[in-house]
């Protein structure tokens, strides 16, 4: 299966691995778990604002930014504009740089990915990005990915689930979301 993922969706899903606040001790990184099971595509809008989120920063997100970094030869670097005949893309209010490339990638790839991939969810960013997506993309968030990938047995479900409510600690995650992915895990 192919999909696309925008910058924060990388870096959540290589914060596990990373921080200290979670033992990922006989587990599967939920970043390379990702990458096994789709074929990753991003724009090289989004390897940009990796590069940006790394450079001359210590802390939590370049730390997973660098990691996800290191794995680039995991991913399918694709400059969204040569897949068109667009010179440029179409600002949409409330949406990043990143996003906006990463959709205009998806609904330019041929064939067209299965899934588009976000952590950027609720207070409507999820129903403005399935708009400005083709239809037959879907689009998920990376909690949505997270109890996919346990479910289909890719990663360990009690895992997922501590990973779920260690990213919803970090990110500010609504709690009633999390919670209900959490009892699907269940």
């Amino acid at each position: 299966m192919q999909a696309v993922a925008d910058t924060s969706t990388l870096v959540d899903l290589a914060i596990p691995y990373v921080s200290s606040g979670i033992d990922t001790t006989g587990h599967d990184d939920p970043f390379k778990v990702f990458v096994t099971a789709y074929e990753v595509r991003i724009p090289s809008k989004v390897e940009e604002e990796l590069g940006e989120l790394w450079v001359g920063n210590n802390d939590l997100i370049s730390a997973a930014a660098e990691l996800v970094l290191d794995a680039r030869e995991h991913l399918i670097v694709d400059d969204p504009l040569t897949l068109s005949s667009q010179t440029s893309i179409d600002d949409v209010p409330a949406l990043e740089p990143g996003e906006l490339h990463a959709i205009h990638l998806a609904n330019h790839l041929s064939p067209a990915p299965e899934v588009f991939v976000t952590s950027e969810f609720g207070k409507n960013y999820d129903s403005i990005m399935q708009d400005q997506l083709d239809t037959g993309i879907i689009c998920k968030s990376t909690p949505e990915l997270l109890r996919d990938l346990a479910v289909s047995g890719y990663l360990d479900r009690r895992f997922a689930s501590t990973v779920l409510n260690h990213l919803a600690e970090l990110k500010g995650w609504d709690e009633e979301y999390i919670g209900y992915l959490r009892y699907t895990l269940r």
